[in-house]
């Protein structure tokens, strides 16, 4: 009897696990579309050039109802998603589109790059972000581009996803 049991709650938990990232990858691909359906839209309307964390909010919040957290500043975006029980640190190589990269401000060598800043993953491993100079919504990097900017500033590069809702 005591076999059954067991044998009941790995199914069930391999259950679960599936529920879960059948959920994570629906929730990921709306804010990808959402992400791409914002491309050339200022999507930072009260922090404008330097809004990369208010623009990724707003594309979060619009994709599935409620924004990541840490308002306008990455540093506290990065606090929020590190202690999500919503969000979860992915490898480079396990991230895909929808998910977040960031580096966040407060880390890095500010002489070589004052802020940190951060995104959303495209397909084929290019970034979308809010542009500093424009304010506008745009894919402007690539994961490469974005590590050799914000990496070799001494900036973290942390990628998230999202599990649920």
């Amino acid at each position: 009897m005591n076999n059954i049991k067991q044998a009941l709650v790995q199914l069930l938990q391999k259950l679960l696990t599936m529920l879960n990232e059948q959920l994570s990858d629906q929730l990921r691909e709306k804010i990808y579309e959402t992400a791409c359906a914002c491309i050339g839209e200022d999507v930072s309307p009260v922090q404008g050039a330097y809004g990369c964390a208010e623009s990724v909010n707003t594309v979060v919040e619009r994709a599935i109802g409620v924004p990541v957290g840490g308002q306008y500043s990455t540093y506290w975006m990065y606090m929020t998603l590190k202690d999500s029980l919503k969000w979860m640190e992915v490898s480079e190589g396990d991230s895909e589109y929808g998910d977040i990269i960031i580096s966040p401000t407060g880390f890095g060598n500010r002489k070589i790059l004052p802020n940190g800043h951060v995104g959303i993953l495209a397909k084929g491993a290019s970034v979308m972000s809010n542009n500093s100079e424009t304010s506008l919504w745009e894919q402007n990097y690539t994961i490469t581009t974005w590590k050799e900017r914000y990496g070799k500033a001494g900036y973290p590069v942390k990628f998230y996803r999202i599990f649920s809702a």
